[in-house]
């Protein structure tokens, strides 16, 4: 799989991206959320081959659910991995609120 991360610095900025993503529950950020995902598995060399693999499902109230699979001839071994990425309200954190999802370096 031609991986564009494949340093640990790599990996650590994917990583501070993707946490980064304003995702509170409720607000466009959420709703935002797997279709910038999708963009991002989408320049990877496999994705950019096997489009249909990327998958985005009606999760209500205008959010969607992502899923992606690679497939591998190597094994037939499958991984999955769950996770959702709504984030709970941030107001109480007053002034220092838009911090929660700001990179810190």
């Amino acid at each position: 799989m031609g991986c564009l991360w494949k340093s640990e610095a790599q990996l650590e900025n994917l990583l501070e991206e993707l946490v980064s993503w304003n995702s509170v529950s409720g607000t466009q950020g959420e709703i935002d959320f797997p279709y910038k995902l999708k963009d991002k598995f989408q320049a990877l060399e496999y994705f950019k081959t096997h489009e249909d693999n990327i998958q985005l499902f009606d999760a209500g109230k205008d959010r969607k659910a992502f899923t992606a699979l690679y497939q591998s001839e190597a094994t037939s071994n499958t991984v999955v991995l769950l996770s959702h990425f709504d984030t709970v309200g941030v107001e109480e954190y007053g002034q220092l609120q838009d911090l929660h999802s700001r990179r810190m370096h």
